[in-house]
């Protein structure tokens, strides 16, 4: 039986396979963990873990030195979102207090009902520190491992991701990144639209297909599907649209420009989506493709 155990780390890489004593090596996974997540532990090997996340459904290996069980005592300890790029964790309830750690944007903090509150400070279960609450989003959810407050996306939705994922604006591409130091096109769009309540897959290719079932207008040029209800002049991107490439994906943040994180610039950033698209479709011409674009994904209420 699996037991829930919490991400103790800024951030903890997944792997594939467990560490290669002889070669002394991972694999790396395509994806890793965040501070506060839950990971349901499977079993272990040595000082490695198998497991799920409970926030995405990834599987994989992880160090167990980066987990620890938690237990509020009326049953799971709450979780506090954090809103800023990093929340530090200090040892005092001070804002010149030592600085222990700090949870990443989209991480947790943990807490229970017992738990002390002074000066706008809260004690954080996991750490034993001090976090601001100011740096947290105000709702709190159950730690149980699950998503709560999912709603389905909508435009109003969509707008919002958006804003919020500009707080990335510059931060360094990394695949498999979900953090500010190093986050990929698919984790700034699960994490950006996971802010407003909204919890996407983690991967391009899944985010294509949920968005299309909660929903939104779809124009998918690589199967040549396109809604009956889309006119021919909604065949480009245009504002708030969710734009999908080969392995890549990106949000407009209005008629002309793309936001994403793109390892063609190395960084988060926004582009004017035809150079973007101009990249894409010669990539996929020297593979037979003919558009660079492969599909778009409209909320229109």
């Amino acid at each position: 039986m699996a037991t829930i155990h919490y991400v103790t780390q800024t951030t903890l890489r997944l792997y594939e396979v467990p560490a290669d004593a002889a070669l002394d090596r991972f694999k790396p996974h395509g994806t890793e963990l965040l501070y506060g997540e839950a990971f349901a532990v499977e079993h272990t090997k040595g000082d490695m873990a198998l497991g799920r996340s409970l926030v995405d459904g990834y599987e994989g290996w992880v160090l167990t030195r980066g987990l620890k069980s938690a237990q509020a005592q009326d049953g799971a300890p709450k979780t506090m979102r954090a809103c800023k790029l990093y929340a530090p964790i200090y040892a005092a309830p001070d804002v010149k207090g030592r600085v222990l750690g700090s949870i990443p944007f989209g991480g947790r903090a943990l807490r229970d009902d017992t738990t002390d509150t002074q000066n706008g400070y809260v004690r954080e279960v996991l750490s034993g520190g001090w976090v601001r609450l100011d740096h947290f989003d105000a709702e709190e959810e159950a730690a149980d491992g699950h998503e709560h407050g999912d709603v389905p996306p909508t435009q109003k939705t969509v707008g919002k991701a958006i804003s919020t994922a500009q707080i990335f604006m510059g931060c360094p591409y990394v695949y498999g990144g979900r953090s500010p130091a190093g986050i990929d096109c698919s984790a700034l769009v699960q994490l950006a639209f996971a802010a407003h309540g909204a919890a996407l897959p983690r991967d391009s290719g899944p985010q294509r297909v949920f968005l299309a079932k909660a929903g939104a207008l779809c124009v998918d040029f690589d199967s040549l599907r396109i809604d009956a209800s889309a006119e021919s002049a909604d065949h480009e991107p245009r504002a708030l649209d969710i734009v999908f490439f080969p392995g890549h994906v990106g949000m407009m943040v209005n008629n002309t420009q793309i936001l994403h994180a793109t390892g063609h610039g190395m960084k988060v950033c926004i582009e004017d989506i035809v150079d973007v698209e101009q990249r894409y479709t010669a990539e996929a011409k020297a593979k037979g493709s003919s558009r660079g674009i492969t599909a778009l994904r409209r909320f229109v209420r």
